[in-house]
């Protein structure tokens, strides 16, 4: 299961008559480090594969991936109309909610984000064929809000048509039984333990409005500064725990041998992680090597 507080994929338009267009049709991705290949070699993500299997199937369409590490369902509401504008996308692919509990946001306001994406997408002239297809799968998670990886704790929704749930329950025993068999219970414990007291659900809250008020005020500070032709200003206006910089392989490999400065090899950073001490070491750092 896929570490996601509130996992939607929800493929907004692309009716088959759209592809026939003269002018091939756009099929925009909203989503974060998922659809935006964190972690993977670039190329290998879900994205690009999809990509191939249009080409392999002949469907003319292009696919503009707007998806930004660290996004939340906030975040992509507020970019929507923008994306809209510009592309005129036929389909619009939203993969968000994953970073909202670390935000300490609600489920309903997901919910109410991840609507008005819908809408505004459909008000642009899209069909919503999460509503059409009689099968899809929705993930949900707290393994990031509550710190408990290793946990793996959620659920798994299925949609599905009545005579198929048998099969679907069925299926989805034997891969729960092959996986683990019965699996413990101690992070869904910690998780009910929490949320049903009053006094430590107020002390989760709290850490969470902590770490969400460092976050940004870190990236607020790392916004203003101003490092050689780097676009720093962005980062404010990105969300989450995450940054990707726009470095490449070799001023990474500066940062870490020369400054003892560590990111992923995509320049990917963990503003959560980094001290609000640390920040003239680490932008004096960066104006060495960008």
């Amino acid at each position: 299961m896929k570490r996601r507080h509130f996992n939607v994929l929800a493929l907004v338009g692309l009716a088959a008559p759209a592809i026939a267009q003269t002018q091939a049709p756009v099929i925009l991705v909203v989503g974060d480090s998922l659809s935006a290949e964190y972690g993977l070699k670039r190329g290998t993500g879900w994205v690009a594969l999809l990509d191939e299997r249009l080409k392999k199937e002949k469907v003319q369409a292009r696919i503009v991936n707007a998806s930004i590490s660290g996004d939340t369902t906030s975040g992509g509401r507020s970019r929507i109309a923008a994306l809209l504008k510009q592309h005129k996308p036929a389909a619009v692919v939203i993969e968000l909610g994953g970073n909202d509990a670390l935000r300490g946001l609600p489920l309903n306001m997901t919910r109410e984000n991840l609507t008005a994406m819908v809408k505004a997408s459909k008000a642009a002239g899209a069909r919503v064929l999460l509503e059409r297809v009689p099968e899809a799968v929705i993930a949900v998670s707290g393994a990031k809000s509550f710190g408990i990886y290793r946990e793996r704790v959620g659920a798994l929704f299925v949609k599905a048509a009545e005579k198929s749930r048998a099969a679907v329950m069925s299926n989805l025993a034997a891969i729960a039984r092959a996986n683990y068999s019965m699996p413990p219970d101690h992070g869904a414990a910690i998780v009910r333990e929490v949320l049903s007291d009053e006094a430590l659900r107020a002390s989760w809250r709290e850490e969470l409005d902590q770490i969400r008020t460092h976050i940004k005020r870190t990236r607020a500070k790392l916004a203003a500064e101003r490092v050689n032709s780097l676009p720093m200003h962005l980062i404010a206006a990105q969300k989450g725990m995450f940054s990707t910089l726009p470095l490449s392989g070799d001023q990474v490999t500066l940062l870490r041998e020369q400054h003892g400065i560590y990111m992923t090899d995509a320049a990917r950073i963990n503003v959560a992680g980094l001290r609000e001490s640390d920040i003239p070491r680490f932008v004096e750092a960066l104006r060495a090597v960008a």
